[in-house]
């Protein structure tokens, strides 16, 4: 009568408003649809899908609990391990033939049955409606309550129970969600929860690094599992190993846990990373460990006293050779990254996005049978469920399955009466009988020597022959050769970057933010060498690959990415992963460009300060403060002109041409850039179209066509207006709020705005980390001395110091007014696929 969930069926098929091939982002492409054809014509939904949890029908208490209690079994080991298989048509504790199946339509979604002895009660629940957290206080709620006569509880008092919200409702809410794939045809524009902010995560899962194979510890598999059908998910049956940890051990854990600087959760997923590498043999390589999180720690409700399901998780990465506490730190840090990351909330996203555009369940189905991975995504997986903190109850152990996917060996804990009640699952046949108890003796070994501290080398439980290899030579040592590439880099233009890190040490010392604004700077710090050095770099050696630079343009527009290149390419990354003295090289080099490039910019020696002037208070040279250098930010009323008196905002909406700037938020590759300027309705939201295309002919001669944005890109930017200060609007952006002036307007003969000047300015404790100034016009070509008007009338408002000269202004190039889009084989890839969509949403949520 507490818990809501037992009496909830699921109301509604969950299935899309309409089904798509997986390739269908990528349809204009045959070759690609083509790879994509053996997943089915059917994997892509489309559109809202209904599904819900509803009360069953007329239930009440004792009708549930008849539906859903079974028979007695006699050994409760047995049944324990026949529900984790799926059951059989007889009940979810037997085994027969058969699978046990909820009836999801009418409910109830959980089993229960005792041991005939009466002592040990399981219960099986379906996973969508419980997590072990709360489990454990339905369990608590249980033993109290026997020997208390039933409750009474109406039908409709049952039905009006509050049922839980969703892990997706808690954590995102209704209007955290991502929909769809890359335009409204396809459901939406969330491609794997971009649009909400979810890169960053990508991009963390996609550079996870290389571990051991999850089935390294099953030596008896054969090689070629092609056409294996003992080896199919179908045919899998589930292991289960029971272990404890005494009281005493435990505690002495726990006290050693505190000693060491990490926690009991953090070492059991060493210690289960240690087993498998046991029997791996391999101690060198990392192990991906799957550790289990309660996410209620990334959403408002921490209640654990009603049946949900908050169970979430995330990947570990362990290399056994550290030794068991260094291993445990790592885990530890690993975690406080995910979390400090919002990795939790964006994890939520991704898989939430990908359950309702994805058929989900087909393609686990399909990657469990892979004869490659035979569903094994990690060596293995730890669940510390805590302290069950109810009474009652003397051991309790809990288990999810594993049959069709997951990891090798799975570890689940929970501490009851003060000592630790371990079960190890693993998939039978992938992992023997004896594999199996031996990563839980292993196991629950690594945890009693660790309680003790116990960490010489005769006590460790990695099974090899020690390695008796040379250690390899410092210069292929890549960490040392990245390293000693910065310090070159940073030590060419030593005192801008010393002047740069006393104005942060200014800031902080004025109480400025720094996170903000030094994240801000940092961000296109970065993207300045990655993608005006690196970048475009790429794509004119790309172009000019023998054999294809030799091509017209209509043939290489026909032809696609050069093959040789690609070729190339694919034998250097070869080359790069087998050549230790290669990878520090390459790494060498790579640091060297890139911080030379970002001292370069604090220097005011990279050849434009125009757009990569990133020096602290960099007037009006970077890296030099001469005299009547002006420091932090000028108020409006300093640089106003008279201009600028009766300002009448609504003339200033419609397009402008960029002509020249001084603004490292912007790349000199790039060309034709144009603001167009709008009102909201309300009159006080500015909205501008900020639209550039790059890169420029003259920047890429050869590869410019290629380009994702060569027909452009489109970056709306948002400010506010308060009328009683024309002229004078606010912007945000990367997490910042700052001015925008319109410094200076011309007008033609009817009184239009012609000409205008715009400054932006963001400072932190009284130092300037951004400046960007706009000269603007209505006309896309301008005369030279019509330029120079610019600059005298920026002077004359007191901008020069800013950066308003001719030397720190980046003049900007225009592509001819009758300039048609390229139409080629490269913009049918770019379109087809949404990078035009993505640049967006990714401007958008930065």
């Amino acid at each position: 009568a507490k818990h809501a969930l037992l009496s909830r069926r699921v109301a509604g098929s969950g299935a899309p408003a309409k089904r798509g091939p997986l390739g269908a982002p990528v349809g204009a492409f045959p070759v690609w649809r083509n790879v994509l054809a053996p997943f089915g014509d059917d994997n892509m939904r489309i559109g809202p899908s209904e599904f819900a949890f509803v009360p069953m029908d007329g239930a009440t208490p004792a009708s549930v609990v008849e539906e859903a209690l079974e028979p007695r079994v006699a050994d409760w080991r047995e049944a324990f391990t026949a529900a984790l298989g799926g059951g059989c048509g007889e009940g979810a504790f037997r085994d027969g033939e058969g699978t046990f199946d909820f009836e999801l339509g009418a409910g109830p979604l959980w089993r229960a049955c005792l041991d005939e002895g009466g002592a040990t009660l399981l219960l099986c629940f379906d996973h969508c409606v419980s997590d072990q957290p709360s489990a454990m206080g339905l369990v608590d709620d249980v033993l109290k309550s026997c020997g208390e006569a039933p409750p009474v509880v109406a039908a409709e008092d049952l039905a009006a129970l509050e049922t839980p919200p969703s892990l997706e409702d808690e954590i995102l809410g209704r209007d955290g969600r991502s929909r769809g794939f890359v335009s409204d045809e396809l459901g939406g524009t969330g491609l794997l929860g971009v649009d909400k902010g979810s890169l960053p995560y990508l991009v963390a899962k996609a550079t996870e690094p290389a571990c051991q194979d999850p089935l390294a510890a099953s030596p008896h598999l054969p090689a070629d599992r092609w056409g294996d059908a003992s080896l199919r998910a179908a045919e899998r049956t589930p292991l289960v190993a029971f272990r404890t940890v005494s009281a005493e051990t435990l505690a002495q854990l726990r006290a050693t846990c505190r000693a060491r600087g990490t926690t009991v959760g953090s070492a059991l997923a060493a210690c289960a990373a240690r087993a498998f590498a046991a029997l791996s043999e391999d101690d060198e390589v990392p192990v991906k460990v799957l550790q289990s999180l309660d996410m209620r720690r990334f959403g408002k409700d921490k209640a654990t006293d009603r049946l949900a399901c908050r169970a979430g998780s995330m990947d570990l990465f362990l290399k056994p050779a550290d030794g068991l506490w260094d291993m445990s730190r790592e885990a530890g840090a690993q975690l406080q990254t995910f979390e400090g990351r919002n990795f939790g909330e964006q994890s939520v996203r991704v898989f939430d996005w990908a359950v309702d555009a994805m058929e989900m369940t087909r393609l686990v189905e399909l990657e469990s049978d892979n004869p490659f991975t035979l569903g094994r995504a990690y060596c293995c997986g730890v669940s510390n469920a805590g302290l069950y903190r109810g009474s009652g109850a003397a051991e309790m152990y809990y288990a999810t399955s594993t049959t069709s996917a997951g990891a090798s060996f799975q570890a689940s804990c929970v501490t009851v009466q003060g000592k630790l009640c371990v079960s190890v699952n693993a998939p039978a046949p992938l992992v023997t009988r004896e594999q199996c108890e031996a990563f839980a003796t292993l196991f629950v070994a690594e945890a009693t020597n660790a309680a003790a501290s116990v960490e010489d080398e005769a006590n460790t439980l990695v099974l090899r022959a020690a390695d008796d290899s040379p250690a390899a030579p410092v210069y292929e040592n890549g960490l040392l050769a990245f390293g000693l590439g910065a310090a070159l880099g940073l030590g060419a233009h030593a005192p801008a970057v010393l002047d740069f890190l006393q104005g942060v040490a200014r800031s902080a010392a004025n109480g400025g933010d720094l996170l903000a604004p030094y994240g801000f700077w940092l961000f296109f710090a970065t993207m300045h060498p990655l993608i005006g050095g690196a970048g475009v770099g790429l794509g004119e050696v790309m172009w000019g690959f023998p054999g294809y630079s030799a091509l017209g343009e209509a043939a290489q527009d026909a032809a696609g990415p050069p093959l040789g290149f690609l070729a190339v390419s694919v034998a250097a990354s070869a080359a790069l992963a087998s050549n230790a003295l290669l990878r520090s090289a390459a790494g060498f080099v790579a640091s060297l460009a890139f911080f030379g490039t970002v001292s370069s910019g604090l220097a005011g020696t990279s050849g434009d300060n125009g757009s990569l002037n990133l020096s602290l208070d960099d007037a009006p040279v970077a890296g030099k403060v001469e005299e009547g250098a002006v420091r932090g930010c000028p108020a409006y009323s300093q640089v106003k002109q008279p201009s600028m008196n009766g300002f009448d905002v609504t003339k200033y909406k419609g397009r402008w041409y960029e002509h020249a700037y001084h603004d490292w938020t912007q790349f000199a590759e790039v060309y034709d850039t144009t603001l167009d300027i709008d009102l909201a309705a309300d009159g006080r939201t500015w909205v501008d179209d900020f639209a550039v295309r790059g890169p420029s002919p003259r920047a890429a001669p050869r590869s410019w066509r290629g380009s994702p944005v060569a027909n452009g890109a489109h970056y709306p930017l948002y400010g506010s207006l308060d009328p009683a200060k024309p002229g004078e609007l606010l912007e945000s952006g990367f997490g910042n709020v700052f001015p925008n002036f319109i410094v200076d307007v011309t007008k033609d003969a009817q009184g239009n705005y012609q000409d205008a000047i715009q400054f932006q300015c963001l400072e932190s404790g009284g130092v300037r980390v951004f400046e960007g100034i706009n000269f603007l016009s209505r006309d896309r070509e301008i005369s030279p001395a019509r330029l120079q008007g610019f600059f005298d009338r920026a002077a004359k408002a007191g901008m020069a110091p800013y950066g308003a000269r001719p030397d720190q202004m980046h003049v900007v190039e225009h592509a001819p007014a009758d300039f048609r889009d390229v139409d080629n084989w490269w913009q049918k890839f770019w379109t087809t696929i949404g990078v035009d969509k993505l640049l967006a949403l990714v401007a958008a949520d930065i």
